[in-house]
């Protein structure tokens, strides 16, 4: 059976299980992160999809229209037809929904590649103890290959043989 829980020997490190291996992924990887701000950022973004362009004031002074001084004043202001609006802000919920789907499928490729690389740490390690199981077993036949050997059960060429073996 596979362990679920993972240890570096060679440095040190505590067992870490997957899951807390991927929440210290998701909280440290700056793509990720930086795709959750980007969908906060599009969210705020869609209270100021409805753009009314800014009020035009104007003011004149002097002799316009006879031989007096005039004054006037005159205040313009363009609005688009509503349905621009509308759709400004449905353009605008788009891009946050694509947002949105953008870091969710950033954190499951992140939550995929470290799933990934923890397993085949796991197959490795299992593998590495196993050898070592290995290597023991063996060095203790190469032992008694030896004890053999000088009580003169085998000769040199059966020894020899054994040893290649291992080598």
């Amino acid at each position: 059976t596979a362990k679920l829980q993972a240890q570096s020997s060679v440095n040190g490190y505590s067992k870490l299980s997957l899951q807390q291996a991927i929440d210290t992924a998701l909280k440290s990887n700056y793509a990720t992160i930086a795709d959750r701000e980007l969908a906060v950022y599009q969210k705020k973004l869609i209270k100021t999809s409805f753009d009314i362009p800014t009020t035009n004031v104007q003011a004149e002074y002097g002799q316009l229209n006879s031989s007096y001084n005039d004054t006037r004043y005159s205040i313009s202001q363009e609005l688009q037809f509503p349905t621009v609006y509308v759709r400004q802000k449905a353009v605008q919920n788009q891009a946050y929904q694509t947002s949105v789907l953008a870091a969710k499928l950033s954190e499951s490729e992140l939550k995929k590649q470290v799933t990934a690389t923890y397993y085949e740490l796991v197959y490795l390690q299992n593998k590495y103890e196993l050898l070592n199981k290995m290597d023991s077993l063996f060095q203790k036949y190469l032992q008694q290959i030896q004890l053999r050997f000088d009580k003169g059960d085998i000769n040199l060429l059966q020894k020899l043989a054994i040893e290649n073996q291992h080598a």
